[in-house]
């Protein structure tokens, strides 16, 4: 597990006038390759002495991809690769976290990761088929490929 707390830059730069009053928590599952980690971020909360009636301070969470959602980028990323370059379907690759790190996670939520980078993603590949149907022509290879043997006294 990585543990990262944070606080608010005006807590850093005068520690002495604030006190701690609580934390707050949130936690991702990353993957590093051969494992998975669990990233744990703790936002403490301050409020300043002598201030009755002062507002709690608390650090803003960093930039997520999934607002509240359990899969950091490195996860995702891992996800994608399986679903597409390894072709292993979403259940397969349930069964996989769960057998060797572990790690049980919803067959849901990897859907609606995928749904999620996909929806992320579609620009990208708005431009690149623009970019593709821009040239004048597309070319493709259509050279016949015989799948017969010859040897077996079959003819394509």
């Amino acid at each position: 597990m990585v543990t990262e707390v944070i606080a608010p830059a005006t807590v850093t730069a005068n520690p002495a006038a604030f006190r701690q009053i609580g934390e707050e928590t949130s936690e991702q599952f990353d993957y590093e390759p051969g494992y998975v980690l669990r990233r744990r971020t703790v936002r403490r909360v301050w409020v300043r002495r002598g201030g009755l009636d002062a507002a709690p301070l608390i650090a803003p969470l960093p930039p997520n991809l999934i607002e509240g959602g359990i899969l950091a980028p490195g996860l995702l990323a891992q996800i994608l690769v399986g679903k597409y370059h390894d072709h292993l379907p979403l259940y397969r690759q349930q069964r996989i976290f769960n057998d060797r790190y572990g790690l049980y996670m919803p067959r849901q939520t990897l859907a609606r990761g995928v749904e999620l980078a996909a929806t992320w993603l579609e620009p990208i590949v708005r431009e690149m088929l623009r970019e593709q149907l821009a040239g004048g022509y597309v070319q493709i290879d259509e050279t016949p490929v015989n799948y017969l043997s010859p040897g077996l006294g079959q003819t394509a």
